[in-house]
């Protein structure tokens, strides 16, 4: 194992245009929470930049397939096409990345309710919640365990987000990283990557089909697009004959920009986007 290991470490491989693209994602969501909280205080002429910060979700979506794409990388590059170390050192790893921040986030946002809670009790001043919210500080000591044991998501009702609403985004990232090692990685050596993939979007979507949309908040759709990185990290980067052959094979480039179209296309009314520009995207999509 050691001898591995030495092996993976001497093939690491770092791609700094995915920080890149990582800072990029996060800069964007800033403004669109900014926007979405100061939108009905700005005037009109600054209200028309805002409308191309509306789209946050796409970010989301974007940490999630690079998340799935970066996890697989060691995989595919390691001799024994599984994660380097052990499944306890991998949990470790996870662990050290995302839950010292987030636990300080969960204490910063219990201390800003006890000061707000103080303020109404001893003085005059009033808590407003206002449109588009993200935190509240009527929240309960129940909400604080399950956000505490990452599981705030899975519960019914929208109470348990207003500690911090974007931080459905960290539990969901932290059930995946549960789901990578003990699912997706059996079911990829064993049946392939359809059934990886068919998997995932179905735990994904049978909440929001079977149960009137139970979870939808916290958008569990995304556990399918983690795996669709982690098929693209093994398409560029492995040297199995077959996905050598769908690396040369296809027009990569291309069908990005058609399915970003197609999306775009499909989802107009939901997003927004003008008449003038769907017309601009069929000529586009015509000419790809």
């Amino acid at each position: 194992m050691a001898q591995i290991s030495k092996i993976f470490n001497q093939q690491k491989l770092r791609l700094s245009f995915l920080d890149g693209m990582r800072g990029l994602a996060a800069l964007y969501v800033v403004f669109c929470h900014i926007s979405l909280q100061h939108l009905e205080n700005l005037p009109q002429w600054i209200n028309f930049p805002t409308k191309l910060v509306r789209y946050g979700s796409f970010s989301v979506a974007i940490f999630i397939v690079l998340s799935g794409y970066c996890l697989m990388l060691p995989v595919v590059r390691s001799p024994t096409d599984s994660i380097p170390g052990s499944l306890f050192d991998y949990f470790i790893r996870r662990a050290r990345r995302i839950i010292p921040p987030y636990y300080v986030v969960i204490f910063l946002c219990c201390l800003l309710a006890l000061v707000i809670l103080g303020l109404e009790r001893f003085t005059t001043f009033s808590w407003r919640d206002l449109s588009y919210d993200w935190f509240s500080p009527e929240f309960s000591f129940k909400d604080v365990i399950l956000h505490l044991f990452l599981v705030h998501n899975l519960t019914p009702g929208t109470q348990v987000y207003i500690i911090n609403l974007p931080l459905w985004s960290v539990a969901l990232e932290w059930q995946i990283y549960f789901l990578f090692p003990l699912l997706f990685l059996p079911l990829r050596r064993r049946w392939g990557w359809f059934s990886v993939i068919s998997t995932a979007f179905l735990i994904g979507l049978t909440p929001h089909y079977l149960f009137n949309g139970y979870m939808d908040v916290s958008r569990p759709w995304f556990i399918g697009s983690f795996t669709i990185g982690m098929a693209a990290a093994d398409i560029v980067f492995s040297q199995r004959p077959h996905l050598i052959k769908l690396r040369k094979s296809l027009s990569w480039g291309r069908l990005t920009a058609i399915f970003t179209g197609i999306a775009i296309f499909t989802e107009w009314g939901k997003l927004g986007v003008e008449p003038w520009v769907l017309k601009l995207l069929q000529v586009s999509l015509l000419l790809a």
